[in-house]
């Protein structure tokens, strides 16, 4: 289950929390990989403990109970690596991307896999929520210009563990 929705969230929300990324202090370096140390992105994960902004989102969501809330900030040459949510089959993720004037030339996307294969890809536009079952495996793409932010909610994450670590 793959579910797109745009023009959810009031703009005021939007650009007030894509302006809060932008001048974010306290993001943290995420591996991309298992295997190199030296890649990394940027990232804010919360455990259960949010901060003001995400809890208006999740007034505006059909789920309340989500367990980890995490920032997310891709900029071009990361490397993110593809991953599941959790392997439980009732969790459920929730994406928001979060930078304006974002088309599909600038990269970004989100792809979703299934075996070897990408069978789903979902552009970054601002504003769109994307609703996904947290055991599909997915990953970001690079944006090849920008810095292309979502914010995340889960409930029922495993971690920070790649579909590597995971046996993919």
């Amino acid at each position: 289950m793959i579910e797109v929705q745009d023009n959810l969230f009031p703009e005021e929300l939007l650009t007030r929390t894509f302006n809060y990324f932008e001048s974010y202090n306290d993001w943290e370096e995420l591996p991309d990989s298992p295997e190199d140390e030296n890649l990394f992105t940027l990232g804010k994960p919360f455990e259960r403990n949010f901060e003001p902004i995400a809890y208006e989102f999740i007034e505006l969501l059909d789920q309340k109970e989500f367990k980890r809330c995490i920032y997310n900030c891709f900029r071009p040459g990361d490397c993110p690596q593809p991953h599941v949510d959790s392997s439980s089959w009732n969790g459920h993720t929730y994406m928001i991307y979060l930078s304006p004037n974002w088309d599909v030339t600038m990269g970004g996307e989100t792809i979703f896999i299934e075996g070897q294969e990408i069978f789903r890809t979902v552009v970054p536009i601002f504003g769109r929520l994307v609703k996904f079952k947290s055991e599909i495996p997915h990953a970001a793409r690079p944006p090849l210009r920008g810095k292309r932010y979502s914010l995340v909610f889960q409930t029922h994450p495993i971690g920070l563990e790649t579909l590597g670590q995971i046996g993919f």
